[in-house]
């Protein structure tokens, strides 16, 4: 069960690192969360806020996610979902909730399309 808790405090919105190769670096990405919590920070949110997230990989995404869960220590961790697929963002807002130690929240990017004339925007949040 997904424990729902008001959010407080500051978060900051971290980049996500990539080394000369463009792989993502998290070793670089750890050394920065530590520095982002000494600072006072409360918590950060990854994987997206920065327009990173379009670029990276489902198993990217998760690699960091994972990553940053186990070395957070006391910050909280919002993650980003959004996909450009619908059923990507629901399956990913769906694992990073329930099998991601230290994950509160998503986030994600409305979601608009075009429909019979209309223009239909979704917006899945969780917070």
């Amino acid at each position: 069960m997904v424990s729902r808790s008001r959010l407080s405090g500051v978060y900051a919105a971290v980049v996500t690192p990539f080394d000369r190769g463009q792989r993502v670096d998290l070793d670089w990405m750890t050394q920065h969360i530590t520095f982002v919590r000494r600072a006072g920070i409360h918590g950060i949110v990854v994987c997206g806020t920065n327009g990173e997230g379009q670029w990276l990989s489902a198993a990217e995404r998760r690699a960091i996610v994972e990553h940053v869960s186990i070395h957070k220590k006391s910050l909280r961790l919002i993650a980003g979902a959004g996909f450009n697929s619908l059923t990507e963002t629901a399956e990913f807002a769906a694992f990073w909730i329930t099998h991601s130690p230290g994950c509160r929240s998503t986030n994600s990017l409305s979601i608009s399309a075009a429909v019979g004339g209309f223009t239909v925007i979704i917006t899945i949040t969780n917070g």
